[in-house]
């Protein structure tokens, strides 16, 4: 995933990717489980939540994902 792109489509222009990305992952059906190391980690992890990306943002950051290196061994095909 681009990040220009998650950086572009962050809630309130932020630049909080990691909103993006875990409501991505929420929207795909999966629950994410982020690893965070402090207080503001947290905070933001936490701003994924009360929001959906609409269908043509999954649809985007789908398209967007699709163009990346695989992890050998991942399947995200069914994600």
């Amino acid at each position: 995933m681009s990040s220009t792109y998650l950086h572009s489509h962050s809630k309130d222009g932020a630049g909080l990717c990691v909103q993006v990305s875990l409501n991505w992952v929420v929207c795909k059906g999966a629950l994410p489980i982020p690893g965070v190391k402090n207080a503001r980690q947290a905070e933001e992890a936490a701003g994924a939540l009360g929001w959906r990306l609409t269908d043509g943002e999954v649809m985007e950051l789908d398209r967007v994902s699709a163009g990346l290196p695989q992890i050998p061994g991942v399947d995200l095909g069914s994600v």
